[in-house]
């Protein structure tokens, strides 16, 4: 089945987390991170669907190991980049 999600996300991967920038969601952010950070914490964590790796950033110093994957390559380069420390 073809929807075009793939390539919505494809053409979006640069410009994705910006939605996370907005000054209102900073709290809520935060508290989810810590949330599931703890909830991983010490766990083998596969992240399907794990987009640009905003949220993976959040557990993955607490998780024993973790795997991300996702459909769209665009998407896992800036994963990437941000696990280098280089934001896209």
């Amino acid at each position: 089945m073809v929807t075009g999600t793939k390539e919505y996300y494809a053409q979006r991967a640069a410009e994705y987390d910006q939605v996370y920038a907005k000054p209102e969601r900073q709290q809520d952010i935060e508290a989810v991170g810590r949330l599931v950070a703890h909830t991983l914490a010490r766990r083998a964590v596969i992240d399907i669907a794990a987009g640009t790796g905003f949220w993976t950033e959040r557990f993955a110093g607490a998780a024993r190991s973790t795997t991300v994957c996702d459909v769209n390559d665009e998407t896992l380069q800036v994963a990437r980049l941000r696990r280098s420390g280089r934001r896209g």
